[in-house]
């Protein structure tokens, strides 16, 4: 996806969307407001120890610092970035990819909240479109309609070779970091059957020593639950993508993003299937709304598929299924 550079930045197709959706995120949600009297229900009515009153307040100084570093990081530059991008059209400028950094006009630029997956893009691409000034700008690379919020920094660090995309550069993060966090609750489950052993709990202590258990089985369980499921879903998405015609439904991203998005496509031989897209990233919706072309990973099939963006590394995970009244789409393939 290439911005339009005859209109201004901000009304080029998903930029005004994507600043939408980053004031949203930083904006203080009154859900969070439960936790107060939780908070205070611990500390005024329980008669607290000093305990009681060291947690409920590191809670509250925590709850209150997540909420600043979210405005920090999302609506501050929103606030920011957006005259900016009213005021011009996107200016594409050759880039290359220095480190963790990026050359841009022969100014060097770190971006903010930018994964080493979008980043690489632009050593693939050796393009980044621009609006701003030399000393703090907004940053859009191939693929995305996102304004990444970019400061320019004195040195630039080693080139680097960009790897092959990696579609499933998130499922492997997390299962990287569920391993270790299961390796933590292994050990501490083995230290607590250690500590039986060695000093069995008394018959009054029984339900204490239960409880401890469950604190470690439970958060052991759902993590070796998780680490599967990411496992299971590295191994099965493999293949060629293939395009498809398919548009999608109205739906709102400012309010944290849809659990499902719907949408409808035609197969190759002419068979009209519906689509959900679980999870779906804004990008990857602002791809088949402008482009009305969903790319399927290994092809369409009656089964769970891997959808994204060929040349960007977003991807999702969708079922197909045919409308009332048609062939399977697998009678359709074999035809």
């Amino acid at each position: 996806m290439t911005p339009a550079i005859s209109l201004p930045a901000l009304e080029s197709d998903s930029t005004a969307l994507h600043l939408a959706r980053l004031r949203a995120r930083g904006r203080f949600r009154k859900g969070w407001l439960v936790w107060l009297p939780v908070f205070g229900f611990r500390l005024l009515v329980l008669d607290p120890a000093l305990v009681d009153y060291v947690v409920a307040s590191g809670g509250l100084a925590l709850g209150v610092v997540w909420v600043l570093q979210r405005w920090w990081r999302y609506t501050r530059w929103a606030v920011r970035i957006e005259p900016w991008l009213a005021a011009g059209p996107w200016r594409e400028v050759p880039a290359t990819l220095a480190g963790r950094r990026v050359v841009a006009g022969g100014t060097v630029y770190a971006l903010r909240g930018a994964p080493a997956e979008v980043r690489r893009v632009i050593g693939r691409t050796g393009r980044v479109w621009l609006a701003g000034d030399a000393t703090v700008a907004a940053v859009r690379i191939d693929g995305s309609g996102r304004p990444w919020p970019a400061v320019r920094r004195s040195r630039a660090g080693v080139p680097v070779s960009p790897p092959d995309i990696d579609h499933l550069w998130r499922e492997r993060r997390g299962y990287r970091v569920l391993t270790g966090l299961s390796l933590v609750l292994a050990a501490a489950f083995l230290a607590l059957v250690v500590g039986t052993v060695i000093e069995p709990p008394e018959s009054g202590e029984l339900g204490d020593a239960l409880f401890l258990y469950a604190l470690v089985l439970v958060p052991w369980t759902v993590v070796g639950y998780r680490r599967r499921r990411f496992r299971r879903r590295i191994r099965r998405y493999a293949g060629e993508w293939r395009t498809i015609t398919a548009a999608v439904a109205d739906v709102d991203f400012t309010g944290g993003g849809p659990r499902f998005v719907p949408g409808w496509a035609v197969l190759p031989g002419g068979l009209p299937v519906r689509f959900v897209i679980r999870k779906c990233p804004l990008d990857l919706y602002a791809h088949i709304w402008f482009h009305r072309k969903l790319a399927v990973q290994g092809g369409p099939r009656d089964d769970e598929v891997l959808v994204g963006i060929p040349g960007f590394p977003v991807a999702a995970a969708a079922f197909l299924f045919p409308r009332k009244g048609t062939r399977p789409l697998a009678v359709e393939q074999d035809a």
